[in-house]
């Protein structure tokens, strides 16, 4: 069967409406909060900006269509090319990229089919439709003026690459095609939870969604990493429908470059090399472009990616055993896999972060052994429990011991482990019928296949209310 054909959009938004930009015609994205006067009188442009020595004609877009409030500030922009010229206009926020089926497009037009339509067709898009701007209509208005494409910018756009999108992180320059770009989110908070840790920041919910985040300086190399908790994020498409979030400092501008300022990377670090080529600009300033393919690739990657996934509802579905006295619980949820005194799971659900080992705990005398003492995190007082020692396997001595929290804030507990190895989605679960986990261990099979072990399931919740009832006595 050959292959569906799909048409690529720019998709933003200016105030309550959604507009799609065909991606040929979409020469950048930019930021420029100065706005310089044009020579020229027109009712249809706002005024210019300059794009690298090239005053730009800003149109005013709200005469051709109903869009409540753009930005005052204007300091988002998009770039039109058609032919020979160019124009630009103000955005609220750019939205991602679309690939959109012949099929999915629907035609819209007035019943008198008189006059020009500046938006043609639409399509759905993340629970909203997208009305296609008619970039041919723009650049027929009477009344608007255009610039010229320089005479090497029109000699070389056969020899252009594709749309990239180009970010800043870390003080280095990246850029990757815009067509692996699922959403350019703005500027909001990471929340640090039971998946931070290593190069994946936490994670942010965009559009109903859960999508971890990684730095980009930790995973490819290049720049200076910075502890950040409110960044903006490139979101990444990646195999089955999995969603990758990058941290970055400021998405530039999303533009096509010409193949002649390519060059290849040069040998600057050792191991996996995520970066494909360099964009060397006029100016000096060199773009790394990410190999997208390989990142998708990489186990370390890939494995932080699916934390994404969209699990279908856990299933009740009981099978029995051999054994009478147990039940198997068919589940797929995800576990922390943690070496304490031998390796448990423990839900991932029941921590709320992980955090290294504290350098500052104050000491308390207590009857309890296990009871480490307190520290300090985010204006919180919080207990610090070893949990090995509570359990009777002595004290929790690794070097790379760290800390499981859990519990609302106010009464969180953190609980001393020797180190989390990672996370891992269970195939099943002891359901056990007679025993309890005093006489016989319930355990969790995680993992398929060559990969599948069978851990004790461990309970991080009843041992926090254990501790807590206790305390109250």
């Amino acid at each position: 069967m050959a292959e569906e054909a799909l048409f690529t959009y720019g998709v933003m938004r200016i105030g309550e409406a959604t507009i799609g930009v065909p991606i040929a015609n979409l020469a950048e994205v930019f930021h420029n909060s100065e706005r310089k006067a044009l020579p020229i009188a027109s009712e249809f442009l706002q005024c210019g900006v300059d794009l690298r020595g090239k005053l730009v004609p800003v149109f005013n877009i709200s005469l051709i269509g109903t869009f409540g409030s753009e930005s005052q500030a204007g300091i988002l922009g998009v770039v039109l090319e058609h032919d020979t010229a160019s124009l630009a206009f103000y955005v609220d926020e750019i939205v991602g990229i679309a690939n959109v089926a012949a099929e999915n497009i629907s035609a819209i037009s007035d019943t008198s089919r008189a006059g020009a339509s500046f938006f043609k067709n639409l399509f759905p898009f993340r629970d909203q439709f997208v009305a296609i701007l008619d970039v041919d209509e723009v650049f027929a208005v009477p009344g608007v003026y255009t610039v010229n494409r320089s005479a090497e910018g029109v000699a070389t756009a056969h020899d252009k690459g594709p749309p990239m999108l180009t970010f800043v992180a870390g003080e280095a320059l990246y850029s990757l095609p815009a067509v692996d770009v699922h959403a350019a989110v703005p500027k909001q908070v990471i929340e640090e939870t039971a998946i931070t840790s290593g190069p994946c920041l936490g994670e942010i919910t965009y559009h109903n969604r859960r999508i971890p985040v990684i730095c980009p300086v930790s995973i490819l190399g290049l720049g200076n990493r910075q502890s950040r908790s409110v960044s903006e994020i490139v979101v990444l498409r990646f195999p089955d429908n999995l969603l990758l979030g990058i941290a970055v400092d400021a998405i530039r501008d999303i533009r096509t470059f010409p193949t002649a300022k390519e060059t290849q990377i040069p040998v600057w670090q050792a191991g996996s090399n995520f970066i494909e080529k360099v964009l060397v600009q006029d100016d000096g300033a060199q773009i790394y472009v990410i190999d997208v393919a390989l990142l998708c690739a990489a186990k370390e990657v890939a494995e932080i990616a699916s934390l994404s996934r969209i699990e279908s509802e856990v299933t009740d579905e009981v099978v029995a055993l051999d054994d009478d006295s147990v039940d198997v619980i068919k589940e797929r949820e995800r576990y922390l896999v943690v070496d304490l005194h031998k390796r448990i799971a423990v839900p991932l659900l029941q921590v709320t972060c992980i955090l290294d080992e504290p350098q500052k705990i104050t000491p308390t005398k207590s009857a309890n052994d296990c009871f480490c003492g307190y520290f300090s995190r985010l204006g919180e007082t919080i207990a610090l429990i070893d949990l090995r020692e509570q359990l009777g396997a002595g004290k929790v001595d690794s070097k790379t011991a760290q800390v499981l929290m859990t519990g609302d804030k106010g009464s969180q507990i953190g609980f001393l482990v020797d180190h989390v190895i990672g996370i891992e989605v269970s195939q099943w679960r002891e359901n056990p019928k007679n025993k309890t986990p005093s006489i016989q261990e319930v355990v969790v099979q995680l993992g398929a296949g060559e990969d599948q072990q069978v851990l004790p399931f461990f309970d991080l919740t009843n041992i926090r209310s254990s501790i807590i009832s206790n305390a109250h006595h």
